[in-house]
């Protein structure tokens, strides 16, 4: 069979690959850009949990709360969209006393290192 008859193979698709927030992050009620994954248990990848452009209800918070989940995760792609959203909620989180001191202080130094990486890029 000549070489320019060869089927075509298409590349295997990568998985995407996620990057853990903290609950305390995603705000009550607010809509995001990006959609959000989790791990459940006995899981080792991160499955769909909630859509982009979907509300994030109290009630959806507290289950999550009450299984102990801290962490959500988002598709690296979507880091950029996480960053604004983070931007655009920090009064919120700072003011939250639910949030403790060390989670603050690690999404401002996020929503900071965003904020000039964005700076230095234009």
């Amino acid at each position: 069979m000549p070489e320019s008859e060869a089927p075509q193979v298409t590349p295997k698709q990568e998985e995407p690959r996620y990057i853990a927030i903290r609950l305390s992050s995603i705000r009550t009620d607010t809509i995001t850009d990006f959609s959000i994954h989790m791990i459940s248990e006995g899981q080792h990848v991160p499955v769909l949990y909630r859509g982009a452009d979907s509300a994030f209800p109290d009630d959806v918070r507290q289950r999550l709360i009450e299984r102990g989940v801290q962490y959500l995760y988002i598709e690296c792609q979507h880091e950029k969209q996480y960053r604004l959203y983070l931007e655009h909620n920090l009064s919120d989180i700072l003011a939250d006393p639910g949030v403790s001191s060390a989670e603050k202080s690690e999404l401002l130094y996020l929503s900071a290192t965003g904020i000039m990486e964005d700076g230095m890029a234009d």
